[in-house]
């Protein structure tokens, strides 16, 4: 099995999913997005990442695009990250994790715990 087909296989529960960079900072993003989507990065005071499934996305975007606000498709293996959909594919991963390093716990800091809620939470970057 190739790798990218393995990882297909890997994330099969959160596929159909799409992330997109928004030229709206936090607070007005989260204001307009459905309840369908998420924000998955503060990246500065005027952008930000939603993440969502595929069609709710397109269409919102859409309707961003036509009041003149810019949004671009990152490309993500339609992969939802940092978002509450990649919440199924966790325990898999999870599990992968432990296998390859034996140094990953759940009771220490550096643990597969952090690496579990990393995936699901939203990012605030500082640039």
């Amino acid at each position: 099995m190739q790798v990218s087909e393995y990882w297909k296989w890997f994330f099969r529960p959160v596929l159909d999913k799409s992330m997109h960079i928004v030229s709206l900072g936090y607070k007005d993003v989260k204001e307009l997005c459905p309840p369908e989507i998420d924000v998955a990065c503060h990246n500065s005071s005027n952008s930000s990442t939603i993440s969502g499934p595929e069609e709710i996305v397109k269409t919102f975007v859409e309707q961003l695009k036509k009041e003149n606000i810019f949004a671009r498709a990152v490309n993500v293996a339609n992969i939802a990250y940092h978002s509450r959909y990649i919440k199924p594919a966790a325990p898999k991963l999870l599990e992968y994790l432990k296998k390859v390093s034996q140094i990953l716990t759940e009771s220490t800091e550096c643990g597969g715990g952090r690496e579990r809620a990393e995936l699901k939470q939203s990012l605030y970057s500082l640039t």
